[in-house]
C-alpha cells in the first residue's frame, strides 16, 4: 500500500494564526468605536423619545456582545497553534 506525503506548511500556519488575531482585533476595534458612536448619540443627542428608547435597547444588546469577536479570534488564533502541534505529534508516530 502506497502512502500519500503530506507536506504542511508550518509557516502559512502560524500566518494564519496571526492573521485570525489580528483581524480579530481590528474587527473589535471598529465594533467598540460603533458602540461609542452610539452611546454618545444616546446621551447628547436624542435623548428622549421612541427613538432614543429604541437606540438604548440597541445599545444594551451591542454591549453583550462586545468581547466577542476579539474572544472568537483568539480561540481561532489557539486552535490553529494546537492543530499545527497535533500534525507535529501525528507526524512523529507515522515514521
Amino acid at each position: 500500500m502506497g502512502y500519500l506525503k503530506v507536506i504542511v506548511d508550518d509557516n502559512y500556519i502560524n500566518e494564519m494564526a496571526e492573521y485570525f488575531e489580528r483581524q480579530g482585533k481590528q474587527l473589535q476595534g471598529m465594533i467598540d468605536s460603533y458602540i461609542d458612536a452610539i452611546r454618545k448619540v444616546t446621551e447628547n443627542g436624542i435623548v428622549q423619545g421612541d427613538t432614543a428608547d429604541r437606540l438604548k435597547s440597541y445599545l444594551a444588546y451591542a454591549e453583550k456582545l462586545k468581547q466577542v469577536v476579539l474572544e472568537v479570534s483568539t480561540e481561532a488564533r489557539d486552535l490553529t497553534g494546537s492543530y499545527l502541534e497535533e500534525i507535529c505529534e501525528q507526524d512523529q508516530y507515522q515514521y
